[in-house]
């Protein structure tokens, strides 16, 4: 079951009003406790795997009918996914305020051997599966301070501006393909100063990985820091370069204490190209997520019912980003 509550809102067997919660399939009932939920199943499941049904067929809709109106933003089905394509819509102004870091920032901290490990493990896992996933990432006390910044950053909320999509034309509004609210971090954090341990961190593994896919990495993006404010926000499935702007690896840094996917939601979905595959990420604490950027990886965030913190990283390949 997932979170969300309304005062309209009643639960299905007792119709009381408090500590509500949808049917994780259907999210169309509420129950107030999970025992409610079990005994209406026999009542209930008929018409949850009918509504179940109904979504997937209207969300196929919707796709066409949205390629239809806009006329510029390409639709593409991969994996019987539909997976927003915007090569051919100009480029936003927001992904313009993320400038480049170059190779000098990067960080000249004592390369140790354990540092030598992980990078070993996140190379051959990038080979062989083009992704990789990496828990306990930070120490503690480092990504403890790194959530505290973060979290503290948010509350001004003057700061974060809507998400949207790299490229930009279509009458798609951001709520229409993305719920997040972002930030991006001068290089000199003086907001956020706890991001350097993040993105040093990062940078020594990519520059220790830096032959992954063929690629010539020295530089990369500023960090963004996102939030998904809850309320079922979410990212539809999308590739994160389809227009060969010169983004090659996209790592994924979590801040979120005792996430529950059953009732939080916000798994980050991948769905790797030429496979039937489907990997679910939930966006734990201290938690790295890493893969290829290009049309390897097409991936969405599902709905999220509580706040969920990342900071995203991209780092470019130096020959494709100078065509671009």
């Amino acid at each position: 079951m997932a979170d969300q509550v309304s005062k309209i809102h009643t639960c299905q067997v007792c119709n009381t009003p408090e500590q509500l919660r949808t049917c994780s399939e259907c999210r169309t009932v509420w129950y107030c406790s999970r025992e409610h939920q079990r005994s209406d199943w026999k009542v209930h499941k008929t018409n949850c795997k009918m509504s179940v049904t109904h979504r997937k067929e209207n969300t196929n809709l919707i796709a066409e009918k949205i390629a239809e109106e806009t006329g510029r933003l390409q639709i593409g089905k991969i994996n019987k996914i539909f997976v927003l394509n915007t090569a051919k819509l100009p480029n936003n102004p927001q992904w313009g305020a993320a400038n480049s870091v170059t190779m000098e920032t990067f960080s000249n901290d004592e390369i140790t051997e354990k540092d030598r490990q992980m990078s070993n493990n996140i190379w051959k896992s990038m080979q062989q599966h083009g992704l990789c996933m990496l828990d306990k990432f930070l120490p503690e006390e480092q990504a403890e301070q790194v959530l505290s910044d973060v979290t503290q950053l948010y509350r001004s909320k003057d700061c974060f501006s809507d998400g949207e999509i790299v490229k930009q034309g279509s009458n798609l509004g951001p709520e229409r393909v993305r719920g997040d609210r972002v930030k991006w971090i001068d290089e000199t954090f003086q907001e956020c100063k706890a991001i350097q341990f993040v993105t040093r961190k990062l940078d020594k593994m990519v520059h220790l990985c830096s032959t992954l896919g063929h690629c010539r990495i020295v530089s990369r993006t500023k960090p963004m820091v996102a939030c998904y404010p809850g309320n079922g926000t979410f990212y539809k499935c999308h590739i994160d370069n389809p227009a060969e702007d010169g983004r090659c690896i996209t790592c994924l840094y979590y801040l979120n204490k005792n996430w529950n996917a059953k009732e939080n939601g916000g798994e980050l979905c991948l769905y790797p190209k030429g496979t039937k595959r489907k990997i679910l990420c939930e966006p734990q604490f201290n938690r790295l997520m890493m893969f290829f950027s290009n049309d390897r990886n097409p991936h969405e965030v599902l709905p999220a019912y509580k706040e969920r913190f990342a900071i995203t990283c991209w780092y470019f390949d130096h020959d494709e980003r100078l065509k671009a």
